[in-house]
């Protein structure tokens, strides 16, 4: 298959792209934007997938976005299916997925304490605990690894960036600096979840400061700064604003 002039080029700037978009997890995006070039340019087999991926590491360390995010590149919006986990959102049926007892692993063995081993190690623990029929149709196994301080900065910054793109958008112009990212941080990384609470936590503290200036004679229009009494935000009008 020799490929058209716009998908060769949306291909080769696939990983550069992923890298971009899909913070601290370069060796894994390059992964699998690797076994989407090869699908896309026609060199699998026929009667066979393009690309399989297990994904494997922490939660909230970018696993789902990059599910989507290549879904969406490569095959367009609304191509994603999701399985239906309803079958657990009960106590009793959510025992039978996580375990019941210190001697009952449950049905992920797979869990965090797991998936915070070596990318080696993690890969040698889902193949016991797949069955082999199963593990052996994954075309690449992914590992990502926990998020380090200074990508946990540039995910803060990110999404502070977006929340006061959308403030600006509503007549208030917000402006922030470092100091914002960190109470992001300091409120919405989890060692447990990873970076998943950090976009409630962009949300909610740039909406809560602005929110506050209004409803005290404000026009939510201002520099945001960190709250020394407690881990909020507040608006720091400026002199126009005051006015």
């Amino acid at each position: 298959m020799v490929p058209s002039l716009s998908l060769r080029e949306k291909l080769d700037a696939l990983p550069q792209r992923a890298r971009e978009v899909i913070l601290g997890q370069d060796d894994a995006v390059v992964v699998v934007a690797e076994r989407f070039q090869h699908g896309e340019l026609g060199l699998t087999l026929p009667g066979r997938p393009k690309a399989s991926f297990l994904f494997l590491g922490p939660t909230g360390v970018g696993k789902t976005e990059t599910t989507l995010w290549f879904t969406e590149q490569v095959f367009g919006p609304d191509h994603i299916v999701r399985l239906d986990m309803s079958e657990y959102q009960t106590l009793d049926r959510l025992g039978l997925l996580l375990g019941t007892s210190p001697t009952d692993p449950g049905r992920i063995a797979l869990g965090f304490d797991a998936c915070q081993g070596r990318g080696t190690l993690l890969r040698q623990e889902a193949q016991r605990e797949l069955r082999p029929e199963l593990f052996a149709r994954v075309t690449a196994t992914v590992v990502f690894r926990k998020l380090d301080y200074q990508v946990q900065c540039q995910i803060a910054h990110g999404l502070v960036a977006k929340e006061i793109g959308h403030q600006a958008r509503g007549g208030h112009t917000v402006t922030a600096d470092d100091s914002v990212a960190e109470a992001v941080i300091k409120r919405g990384y989890s060692e447990r979840l990873g970076a998943r609470p950090m976009r409630d936590a962009a949300e909610f503290l740039v909406r809560e400061a602005v929110a506050r200036d209004l409803l005290t004679g404000g026009s939510g229009t201002g520099r945001l700064e960190v709250d020394p009494n407690r881990l909020k935000l507040r608006l720091a009008r400026t002199a126009a604003a005051a006015a």
